[in-house]
């Protein structure tokens, strides 16, 4: 991941997860993203972003890198 700090309280114990995300109202499972260990936030790159919205577009639910 690209994310080495949260984006929230600044701290650098994150880890990374995977997540079931809902994304304009389709849900799209086992997502990566980073999770801060402070606060909880849930962080992802631009690059997973666009990925999932890709995905999304093509109706497919299942996150993957191919």
């Amino acid at each position: 991941m690209l994310i080495h700090r949260c984006e929230s309280c600044g701290s650098k114990n994150i880890k990374p997860v995977k997540i079931i995300f809902n994304y304009l109202g389709t849900v799209v499972k086992d997502v990566p993203v980073v999770q801060c260990q402070m606060c909880g936030e849930e962080m992802m790159t631009s690059i997973v972003m666009a990925r999932v919205d890709q995905l999304v577009k093509e109706g497919i639910t299942f996150y993957s890198n191919v």
